[in-house]
């Protein structure tokens, strides 16, 4: 997808008091129909301008009446549609060995997934068995773009002094985790000023930078640091700018609107950042 000049992510979140009417009505309010119809509307009209699509499993598992289902489907449609494009499903799952074997047997083999996103304070151990899958996708939490994220992710330790956590999540998942060449990272639009050193440090892993939108990520200064040395390794996620650009009739044209806005947005940005290499 990069080699297509795709770098948009869309986060496809559908949050329950923001469904258009009109679509809850038609479907009787039965949930799985309701995000069914929702979720592959988004798809179709984001497939052109998309390089990722990124379901958040909560947002889905969270309606009863079908939303797995629903998650599932519009997965599947993702795939008959647009199957160049992969899907990750925002997990963030991390636990014990036999825990995360049920995760990736939902995960990949039940909804269809290419990639999931993984906390890995559970050390590489625990996922082993699932990263001897080449096929199979990881996103490790290493800065995300919450406000709190400071607590624990920018803490220096005994093992860490003068480097930030962070970085040594990054170091670990890239160098230790990454043998099959299929792990990325989260690096938070919101903290910028952090990229640089999991880039230095990690120079050709993928990064997943969330927070652009209503998180209000500066998306220029996250493209021009995060690119590889080959201008590409990023992806840009936006989901309720997108998702939910309007509640109407429209939702899907309205999602496409702003999708293009921002593809359009990050090619600018990359063009700057790899003219100022130049």
């Amino acid at each position: 997808m990069w080699a297509q000049n795709r770098f948009l992510c869309h986060g496809i979140d559908p949050v329950g008091t923001k469904l258009p009417p009109n679509l809850l009505k038609r479907t009787n309010r039965v949930m799985g129909r309701t995000l069914q119809e929702f979720g592959c509307n988004l798809v179709e009209a984001t497939a052109d301008t998309s390089g990722a699509f990124k379901p958040n499993f909560w947002f889905w598992a969270s309606k009863p009446g079908g939303g797995l289902w629903a998650l599932e489907q519009t997965v599947h449609h993702a795939h008959e549609v647009a199957p160049e494009i992969p899907v990750i499903i925002d997990l963030k799952g991390g636990d014990v060995k036999d825990t995360l074997a049920e995760i990736a047997e939902l995960c990949f083999v039940g909804i269809g997934a290419d990639a999931i996103t993984i906390n890995p304070y559970m050390g590489r151990e625990a996922f082993a068995d699932l990263l001897a899958h080449p096929e199979w996708g990881f996103i490790a939490v290493c800065r995300t773009s919450n406000p709190g994220s400071d607590e624990f992710q920018t803490m220096e330790t005994a093992t860490t002094t003068g480097t930030p956590l962070y970085v040594r999540v990054a170091e670990a998942v890239d160098r230790k985790w990454n043998t099959n060449g299929n792990c990325m990272l989260v690096m938070g639009a919101t903290y910028p000023e952090d990229i640089p050193a999991v880039r230095k440090s990690c120079p050709k892993i993928g990064f997943l930078i969330p927070g652009i939108g209503k998180q209000g990520g500066a998306l220029e200064e996250s493209v021009a640091k995060g690119l590889n040395d080959v201008g590409a390794g990023i992806y840009v996620n936006a989901s309720g700018s997108l998702s939910h650009a309007s509640s109407g009739d429209d939702y899907a044209e309205a999602a496409r609107r702003e999708a293009l806005k921002l593809h359009e947005g990050i090619l600018a940005a990359r063009e700057v950042a790899l003219a100022a290499r130049a």
